[in-house]
């Protein structure tokens, strides 16, 4: 708080050199009005510190809210449906929403969260390579950066139904981040599982032609604008192509959106 010094006029007598210890007295006014002019000056002086605006501060010392490790699941193509034993390569895009830089050699990966659960991934986790992606450019995966996993999962040899938490940690420290859920159920008997990957300007689609006995040759892809009843579905043009036993169709992505379906 600052501290104001106000000098107010001596009456005369004031200045007695006995009382004041001053040997020199100003002149003054001796007018009988003087000490009211002191006092409304003193009043004026008063209210004007008085109105003067208040300071307010803000602490800015924690404004900075981001945790250091979260991630944020964008994207995946997880499937719902397995035979036993079956493999399939998958994708799970996941960006960097904390504040600490992902690398291999820091131990950051993604992982199945699942004590209790068959493992579907070697060991349960999903490897960074520091030699790949941003790593070698920039040091790790930073904060808003996406990174995309693509790996290969197998089912358990046993059937029945597996639900599956998959979300990223730092080996020994921490898991961090939103959880992705995926229940799959693994069984001889179910419908093809259609598969969509991005790649650039397309969309590739895919389902298995024979899995475990079951032939999925019959089934055809179709596509439709909406989903408005009536729907109408038609033929998905090209026709599929088989690659690595999979029912394979690349369509470009462009105007309206659409929505498929396997029948048979």
């Amino acid at each position: 708080m600052k501290t104001r010094h106000y000098v107010v006029p001596l009456a005369p007598g004031d200045c007695n050199p006995a009382t004041t210890g001053r040997q020199e007295c100003p002149s003054h006014n001796t007018s009988p009005g003087w000490r009211q002019m002191a006092l409304i000056t003193l009043l004026l002086l008063a209210f004007a510190c008085g109105t003067q605006a208040a300071t307010h501060y803000v602490d800015v010392s924690s404004t900075n809210a981001t945790p250091s490790q979260s991630a944020k699941i964008l994207w995946h193509n997880m499937p719902a449906n397995l035979a036993p034993g079956q493999t399939r390569l998958v994708t799970v895009v996941v960006r960097n929403a904390g504040n600490a830089s992902w690398t291999a050699g820091a131990g950051y990966k993604l992982g199945q969260a699942d004590s209790d659960t068959a493992s579907f991934v070697t060991s349960n986790r999903v490897l960074l390579n520091d030699a790949q992606d941003e790593i070698p450019l920039y040091g790790g995966i930073f904060r808003g950066r996406p990174r995309t996993f693509t790996f290969t999962i197998q089912a358990p040899a046993t059937s029945g139904v597996y639900a599956t938490h998959w979300q990223m940690l730092q080996e020994n420290v921490a898991w961090f981040g939103e959880v992705l859920p995926v229940t799959i159920n693994v069984s001889l008997s179910f419908r093809p599982q259609l598969t969509v990957t991005p790649s650039g300007t397309s969309v590739i689609m895919s389902w298995p032609t024979y899995v475990a006995g079951f032939d999925y040759t019959g089934f055809t892809l179709q596509a439709t604008t909406n989903l408005v009843s009536p729907v109408v579905w038609a033929t998905n043009s090209p026709a599929p192509v088989v690659v690595a036993g999979q029912n394979t169709v690349t369509n470009p992505i462009t105007g309206a959106q659409k929505f498929y379906r396997l029948v048979q």
